[in-house]
């Protein structure tokens, strides 16, 4: 096809296939917990931050609508991978932290984790992986060009 050349070209295309590839990967891995990304970033979140933490916070560090978070941080409530606390100084806020049960997941999360990046470190060598990584960021902190 002619436009095999353009995609083959476009930075826009190759990001959008990387990114499907991946992500759809990381969630088949995920599946077999009943798990999205976004619920496991939360858990594993929380276990490495050994705090609590506001709903706020959260959707800001992963960059999630506050709908989204919203909507995963329920779905952990139900499946009692994390605990809502309200907070003792005003009754409107409330945090978030892992139960138990949200602990021994996050370990198994981590091994996913863990798993693809180790893959993407022996696929690019550490060196390359780093160059590639300054390159993700460039594309994403440029992606704010000027719209007409």
């Amino acid at each position: 096809m002619k436009i095999e050349k353009f995609l083959d070209a476009s930075v826009v295309f190759n990001l959008f296939i990387a990114h499907d590839e991946v992500i759809g990967d990381i969630q088949s891995r995920l599946a077999s917990d009943g798990l999205h990304l976004l619920e496991a970033l939360i858990i594993t979140g929380l276990f490495f931050e050994e705090r609590q933490m506001r709903p706020s916070e959260l959707a800001t560090t992963f960059r999630a609508s506050r709908s989204n978070m919203s909507h995963a941080l329920r779905g952990l409530e139900k499946k009692g991978l994390i605990e809502r606390k309200t907070s003792s100084e005003d009754a409107r806020a409330y945090f978030f932290n892992l139960t138990k049960d949200g602990k021994k997941q996050a370990a198994k999360l981590i091994k996913v984790f863990d798993a693809t990046q180790d893959h993407f470190d022996k696929a690019f060598v550490s060196k390359k992986i780093n160059q590639s990584l300054r390159a993700f960021r460039k594309v994403y902190e440029t992606v704010r060009y000027p719209k007409n």
